[in-house]
Order: C-alpha cells, then sequence, then structure tokens
C-alpha cells in the first residue's frame, strides 16, 4: 500500500513539474487589439466615385460598404499602425450587437463622420464593434 502512494505521490509532482514548463514554454494569449476607426461609412458605387482619402472595404452583416477613414487609432495593442493596417485583408467584417451593426446603416449615419471602436481579429478579419460614435 505505501508503494503504490509513492508511486501516485511522484506521478502528481512530474504531471505538476510538466505542466508548469509546458506553460512557460506556450506563447501567451493576448486579448485582440482595440481600435477606433474614424470615417465615413459610404455605399461601395459613391466611395469609388471620388476617393481623396484611404479606403477600406467592409461588410455589414453581407453588404458590402466602403469606410473612408479619416483616422485609425490602436488603442491597446503590441502592433503599429501601419502593421495593423498592412495586415488587414479586404473586406473587414464587422460583427457584433445587433443594435451596433443597424445604427451604422441607417440613412442618418451613411456619409457621416463615425467612430467605430471595437476588438480587431486578425486571423479571422473581423472587428468586433464594441461602440459607434458619430462625430459633429
Amino acid at each position: 500500500m505505501r508503494k503504490q502512494g509513492t508511486i501516485v505521490l511522484l506521478t502528481l509532482i512530474l504531471c505538476t513539474s510538466a505542466s508548469s514548463s509546458w506553460a512557460q514554454l506556450s506563447p501567451r494569449s493576448t486579448p485582440p487589439p482595440l481600435v477606433r476607426f474614424t470615417g465615413k461609412l459610404l455605399p461601395v458605387e459613391e466611395a469609388y466615385a471620388s476617393s481623396l482619402r484611404p479606403l477600406l472595404e467592409v461588410s455589414i452583416k453581407g453588404e458590402r460598404w466602403v469606410l473612408r477613414l479619416a483616422r485609425v487609432q490602436i488603442l491597446a495593442s503590441g502592433y503599429t499602425q501601419e502593421e495593423l493596417l498592412r495586415l488587414l485583408v479586404p473586406p473587414l467584417h464587422f460583427d457584433g450587437p445587433e443594435n451596433l451593426l443597424r445604427s451604422l446603416q441607417t440613412p442618418e449615419h451613411v456619409g457621416q463622420l463615425l467612430a467605430i471602436e471595437g476588438r480587431l481579429y486578425l486571423r479571422s478579419n473581423v472587428l468586433l464593434i464594441t461602440a459607434v460614435e458619430a462625430i459633429a
């Protein structure tokens, strides 16, 4: 009986040691960058008619739009602005609460300067929107 207790104790020690070593070797997961895009959301045809500013193609609930960028701010991330913009593959898919997605597509917001904030999931090319603010 004593021999079994020793084996169990050794197994527990080895497993605990191995799992802590594994945790040190595995990469730390970091939250997706928190970003704020400021610009005008426009229908595709209107956006490409006159483009003086950088354009970012986006998709909202399967409908394609263009965000004419005025400013990109990285609020929390290990990335630079240039790195983030280089990693984006259009169209960027907007996702999030239904009320925020619906508000982006309302006539009063189309063509108006907006600040769209959210977490940018680079691997899946999704902006999970957390806030939308109209800028006067």
